[in-house]
């Protein structure tokens, strides 16, 4: 069988290498006697990359040209690699100490091209701890959409007699009745224009979030609720979104912390429509890392002016490593950032809180002030914070954080500290969400000694701000999800994020699991299929509040 070798010739030997002789001995016709084998140059420990000479004993046959589907490849071995960086005066054929015939990191140096590798993102700090780079941007991500559907907001709730669209005719401005009875108004049945508020805000913070994702970790994948057919079918709805996400651009009049967002926006409308369809029609991986986003969690509420919640969260291996929430109307009063220094005290950052659909931001100059929003992020085994949202003078600045996470914060008088004593329960329930059974849940209460005229003790429409008063209540709030029987399937993004943050701001006391003790499995694709409904409470009564949740089902 025909073989491809170059050899390199000293004394009348040489080494020859290549596809099927690599190490093989050469011998000219002319040389009778037999040589003892040597070994090959590229083989030699003895030799390093400094002590070579170019063009020492190189063969005069040039390799045949670099494939050109090879041409940007780093990652694949070449058979003329080494031919090409000695032509090119690089004074190292050494595969193993320099790098390049083997499948490991290395140069790109198998051909003679200028074109240079753009590198993406900061190489890894080994001092600092892992996802770091991850949080931060997912944090400036959701902070910078979230200030978008705030301005989305302000515009439903004080609305001009007639808005212009692009095409300068006159919109009818959508009322409240107009509002669909499910948890989102259906993409499918958009057709006119009057709809276009919370649906344009829809896809342009999902196109945010990818856009700034992608950016940086461009072979992650991408799950999201909305995908880019309805914008396809609607060139001026189309236009809306894209010109909500350009208003997000930065003007460059104020000095940012970080410019980490100042390319992520699409550059044209197809390519805005690509980024929305890449979480629309994302699968997921149980294996590999991808990214699921909610863009406005709680539309019905979102319209009414009331809580809604923008979510993003890091999955690898199922699990959930990354969690981002925006809550952009939610008005708290929180302790001075300083208590995230050691020397503060504990007692000033463990504040509780019960929130509730009418916790919104508060205008009065007599109440005392509260926020314009907050930010709620976590990494797994790292903790939780919370920061107020900027204001829309520094939406690419990052207020400073609090830390959630303290050992003191599940000391409450409401704390059931005895699993058997569970009448001080807070239930957090929807009861005009059509997914869950509240009049199960209501009986769970029931069970657990709550009573009748306590259920629900807040009641909240988004997904994930019921999420959020868990973290911000304390031990003593539960939150128990049992499906309807034939409804819809339950979707990753309408939990992923919120539940890590609630267990990393419990410092890992809260637990989270379905109706049968099962952890939540995030990797098999769009939906948790492998999971049936959630329980979500403090270690201490987990237990107690699965016992009787199968009590009812079973």
């Amino acid at each position: 069988m025909a073989t491809m070798a170059w050899c390199l010739t000293s004394k009348g030997r040489s080494a020859c290498f290549g596809m099927g002789v690599l190490g093989a001995q050469h011998r000219p016709k002319s040389n009778r006697n037999r040589q003892p084998i040597t070994t090959p140059p590229y083989l030699d420990n003895t030799r390093t990359c400094n002590n070579i000479t170019p063009r020492q004993g190189l063969a005069t046959k040039s390799p045949p040209a670099a494939d050109d589907h090879h041409l940007d490849d780093v990652d694949t071995p070449h058979r003329h690699t080494l031919f090409q960086r000695h032509r090119n005066s690089f004074n190292c054929p050494l595969p193993r100490q320099c790098g390049s015939t083997h499948r490991h990191f290395n140069l790109n140096l198998t051909h003679t091209s200028s074109k240079k590798i753009k590198m993406t993102g900061p190489a890894p700090d080994p001092f600092k701890p892992p996802y770091q780079h991850e949080r931060h941007i997912a944090e400036l991500a959701v902070q910078r959409a979230s200030l978008l559907t705030r301005r989305v907001l302000a515009g439903i709730l004080n609305p001009s007699p007639t808005s212009s669209t692009t095409s300068g005719t006159s919109t009818p401005q959508l009322h409240h009745d107009d509002i669909h009875p499910d948890r989102r108004i259906s993409v499918a049945s958009i057709s006119k224009p009057d709809f276009s508020p919370v649906t344009a805000a829809d896809f342009a913070v999902q196109a945010l979030l990818t856009a700034a994702i992608r950016t940086h970790f461009p072979h992650d994948g991408f799950i999201g609720e909305e995908d880019a057919d309805a914008l396809r079918a609607d060139p001026v709805l189309a236009r809306q979104v894209f010109d909500l996400v350009w208003s997000c651009a930065s003007t460059g009049e104020t000095e940012s912390d970080d410019e980490a967002l100042s390319s992520a926006l699409p550059q044209t409308i197809p390519e805005m429509l690509s980024l929305i369809d890449l979480g629309g029609r994302g699968t997921g991986s149980p294996t590999a890392r991808f990214w699921a986003m909610d863009p406005i969690d709680g539309t019905a509420a979102f319209m009414r002016g009331q809580q809604y919640a923008v979510s993003l969260c890091l999955i690898k291996g199922g699990r959930e490593v990354v969690g981002v929430l925006g809550c952009p109307n939610l008005g708290i009063t929180l302790p001075s950032p300083s208590c995230s220094s050691p020397s503060s005290s504990s007692s000033s950052c463990t504040a509780t809180y019960i929130i509730s659909e009418d916790s919104i931001p508060s205008q009065d100059q007599d109440q005392q002030q509260t926020t314009n929003g907050i930010l709620l992020s976590a990494v797994r085994s790292q903790g939780a914070t919370i920061r107020p949202i900027a204001d829309q003078t520094s939406q690419t600045n990052l207020l400073p954080a609090i830390p959630l996470t303290k050992s003191s914060s599940y000391t409450t008088t409401s704390s059931p500290t005895n699993p058997t004593d569970m009448s001080n329960l807070h239930f957090i329930d929807s009861l005009s969400t059509p997914a869950t059974s509240s009049s199960l849940v209501a009986r769970v209460a029931t069970l657990a000694g709550v009573p009748n005229y306590s259920f629900p003790g807040t009641e909240l429409y988004s997904s994930h701000m019921r999420y959020v008063a868990m973290i911000l209540g304390g031990p003593s709030h539960v939150q128990v999800r049992i499906p309807k029987p034939r409804t819809k399937a339950t979707y990753i993004w309408d939990h992923a994020g919120a539940q890590l943050i609630y267990v990393e701001a419990t410092a890992g006391k809260g637990k989270v699991t379905d109706l049968w003790g099962r952890q939540i499995d995030y990797g098999r694709g769009r939906k948790l299929d492998g999971n049936w409904g959630v329980v979500t409470a403090h270690e201490e009564v987990s237990e107690r509040l699965l016992e009787i949740v199968r009590g009812l089902i079973e």
